[in-house]
């Protein structure tokens, strides 16, 4: 949901009636401040869930990679190969802008299509940006035997001094920018700082395998510091992005630095909201039944949903929602209807290619 709340924004703040809108700047920043944490609080609940692993490497990579490999592949080919069979049928643009809101106004021809289909193994493009997350997803399947390996063996001291220094090189975008552009060592000709090898999405690995084996989630039932805190890191993440957006020379990296996931405020925001969630408990059978489905669609949903989320926009623009609301209601849509989709699909046999 997080992640199709980014996407929905993103196409809405690109839309004619946002632009120059302070409302609209208002409720884009409020909303986007929101979905931060869904990448890593993908990777947390992985953590919690896959650490440490009971099989090999080799077997744990073949049961994990394939289940992923298999659909990323043949959603990047439909998304790579899409805007060109939509141009062969309708001579124009219009309905590419439809499903890819971001297109560049150009016409689509087979070559650019293969050209695209050929780069998918080593990079997304124009409109497979949304798949980004897999290769950061399959380079995480790679090192976790490595990082379960450790986890097992080491104390828990031990973990909460890699996460110390895992938290400190959280810091170094805002230094980069703020302070010096390198720094602990890092240069021109070096990216391999001194906190390079505590940094990433590994950390939040790590955090869900730490979670889960204390007795007791962190402040879990302490709610007068939980909420507080979580109020307190989405606060920054949203002035913070507001600041670098007023600023008239901002580049596309000082728009996404307050966003970047591997930031103390985004990470705050994403282990805080997991501590509160922990807390919600269900019983009745129906969502717990719900909820399974929408487990085992979750990657489909994942790899599906942009397709929808230009439609639901145009279709919210038609009925004049009002602007607080247009971006749940695009939200809501647009899990609804990838969550139909991928369930049908589910119905077809080996639908795991499809859906993972």
């Amino acid at each position: 949901m997080g992640v199709i709340l980014c996407h929905v924004v993103d196409t809405f703040m690109a839309s004619p009636e946002a632009i120059g809108s302070s409302q609209h700047t208002l409720w884009t920043e409020l909303y986007k401040t929101l979905s931060r944490p869904s990448v890593p609080l993908f990777v947390l609940i992985s953590g919690f869930l896959l650490l440490p692993i009971k099989t090999d490497s080799i077997v744990f990579y073949k049961k994990r990679l394939t289940r992923i490999l298999y659909p990323f592949l043949l959603w990047s080919v439909v998304y790579s190969v899409l805007p060109y069979l939509l141009y062969s049928f309708t001579g124009t643009n219009t309905l590419i802008k439809v499903f890819f809101p971001y297109y560049e106004e150009t016409a689509p021809t087979l070559m650019d299509a293969l050209m695209q289909v050929v780069q998918i193994p080593f990079t997304f493009n124009s409109t497979t940006y949304p798949l980004w997350y897999v290769y950061m997803l399959i380079g995480l399947y790679l090192f976790m035997p490595i990082l379960s390996a450790w986890s097992e063996r080491s104390t828990h001291k031990e973990k909460t001094v890699f996460l110390c220094m895992w938290i400190i090189s959280l810091f170094i975008p805002y230094i980069r920018a703020f302070v010096m552009p390198y720094v602990f060592g890092a240069a021109a000709w070096n990216e391999f700082g001194m906190f390079y090898y505590f940094a990433g999405f590994s950390g939040y690995l790590l955090i869900g395998y730490w979670i889960k084996t204390t007795q007791t989630y962190p402040l879990q039932k302490n709610f007068k510091i939980t909420v507080p805190l979580f109020l307190l890191a989405y606060w920054a993440t949203y002035e913070g992005y507001h600041y670098m957006m007023s600023q008239p020379d901002v580049t596309e990296e000082g728009m996404e630095l307050f966003f970047l996931f591997c930031t103390p405020n985004v990470m705050l925001m994403t282990v805080l909201g997991f501590i509160l969630l922990s807390n919600v408990k269900i019983s009745s059978s129906l969502p717990i039944k719900l909820l399974s489905d929408i487990s085992h669609c979750g990657f489909g949903i994942y790899m599906i949903h942009y397709l929808y989320v230009g439609a639901t926009d145009i279709l919210a623009q038609s009925f004049h929602i009002p602007v607080w609301l247009h971006i749940p209601f695009c939200t809501v849509l647009v899990f609804l209807f990838s969550w139909g989709s991928i369930h049908l699909l589910r119905l077809l046999p080996k639908h795991k290619w499809i859906t993972g």
